[in-house]
């Protein structure tokens, strides 16, 4: 990474957090049309270094204090000591991805609880499954993998015979998902329950799922999000189509709750001794100054539906 990158990246991560990147090098920062963006003040990334790298670098009482309440908000155990990792990424790649591999921007454990954490900022949702859309470039160019229900069909680029052009490339979406939505993969579906942004959603609890079950320990998968008038998340949080996503979820098997970084900060507030309380008011300055930052407002304005 160029000094300026790095410059740039680091005036916009809350000062505190900067000790959280272990190698400004070696990250893996996210990028925008190959150009790395997470010196950008809508960056989700960087508002998540900013809160949760804070919270890395805090002293042992004070993350076991506040991750004990995040536990808690999720009816986890929880006793700690707790640890907290970036940009968490499973080495042994349990659920079998072959393309880019699940990315968790923050995971939290202790002896009897394990957490993930996906932040989200700008975003509209979670991110959705690629076999749907036809191929960009190569020589398959222009071919559609999967017709977007979940009935038998063949992929016309590896001419598997299935229900999953996913599970016919060996990765364990279906096999492993039952355990945490209320699916049958005995049952055709159309359209397909991952054909959507529950597609993000469904990697993310069944690696938190499968990482818990190795390990012994009780899951839970929180979703933090800024909020605010003009961001669609906030906006998300509360629908039916919110509400019925939440209905899949088998409670008996994984824990989840949503949370913005206001009422996460607040907590902070609240919980934390009152010698670190000036760093979480810092930050609460600084993460309402992103929130309504003009660049922010502006970003979520050009994909609001026109009427």
């Amino acid at each position: 990474m160029d000094p300026a990158t790095e410059q740039a990246i680091k005036a916009n991560l809350f000062p505190s957090a900067h000790k959280a990147v272990q190698s400004w090098d070696e990250r893996l920062w996210h990028r925008s049309g190959g150009a790395i963006d997470t010196m950008r003040p809508n960056s989700s990334q960087a508002l998540a270094i900013d809160v949760f790298g804070t919270l890395k670098v805090a002293r042992q009482e004070e993350r076991d204090s506040l991750l004990g309440e995040l536990a808690s908000h999720l009816h986890l155990p929880t006793g700690g000591p707790w640890n907290i990792e970036l940009e968490w990424i499973d080495s042994t790649n349990e659920l079998k991805e072959t393309g880019t591999r699940s990315q968790i921007d923050a995971v939290a454990s202790s002896p009897r609880s394990l957490i993930f954490v996906e932040c989200k900022f700008t975003e509209t949702d979670g991110g959705c499954c690629s076999q749907p859309n036809a191929i960009s470039s190569g020589p398959n160019k222009g071919k559609i993998q999967c017709n977007g229900t979940y009935t038998k069909q063949v992929n016309p680029v590896t001419r598997h015979d299935g229900k999953c052009a996913l599970s016919g490339k060996g990765i364990r979406y279906w096999e492993i998902a039952p355990n945490v939505l209320r699916l049958d993969p005995a049952l055709d579906y159309s359209p397909c329950p991952f054909n959507g942004p529950i597609y993000q959603w469904m990697r993310n609890l069944s690696l938190c799922w499968l990482q818990a079950a190795a390990g012994n320990l009780k899951p839970g998968f929180l979703v933090v999000y800024a909020d605010g008038p003009h961001l669609p998340m906030a906006q998300k949080v509360g629908t039916k189509a919110w509400s019925d996503f939440e209905a899949m979820i088998r409670r008996d098997q994984i824990q989840f709750a949503t949370l913005s970084y206001q009422q996460l900060i607040k907590k902070a507030l609240l919980t934390v001794e009152v010698e670190y309380a000036d760093r979480w008011s810092e930050l609460k300055t600084w993460v309402d100054r992103k929130v309504f930052h003009p660049q922010v407002i502006e970003s979520c304005s050009r994909h609001q539906p026109k009427s």
